[in-house]
């Protein structure tokens, strides 16, 4: 399940720069009506999947699943900001007592997603 999950985002790294990007950068810069009309389709999309995943899930409520993604996906963006830092950063952390700082979002994004999943979903 999280091989899925993370099919998209490994194979398209841009699309989680721009999540990344997209509170800061984007959404603080757009009209309130058309940032609410997204905001209504973000939790229209994780209700549809999150009923998705209810239907296949004996004993979650339907919008259990839904929270779960929500949380995925803020893991997903902490780990690649965690894996992306900004361009001054990165001479830094190559030194060598900042190492721990420098993740790989592929090696990060399973690690917290499979914490979180089998917390939450124990056949994850």
């Amino acid at each position: 399940r999280i091989e899925a999950y993370l099919r998209y985002p490994l194979k398209k790294p841009v699309v989680m720069k721009l999540a990344s990007l997209s509170p800061m950068a984007l959404e603080a810069r757009i009209p309130r009506e058309a940032l609410i009309k997204f905001k209504l389709a973000q939790i229209d999309s994780l209700k549809h999947l999150g009923e998705l995943v209810a239907k296949r899930s004996d004993g979650w409520p339907p919008d259990f699943p839904a929270q779960l993604f929500l949380q995925s996906h803020a893991c997903l963006l902490g780990s690649w900001q965690l894996a992306d830092p900004p361009h001054a950063c990165r001479d830094v952390l190559k030194l060598p007592e900042l190492r721990p700082l420098n993740v790989s979002f592929e090696a990060e994004a399973r690690r917290v997603l499979s914490a979180l999943w089998q917390a939450s979903w124990p056949n994850a």
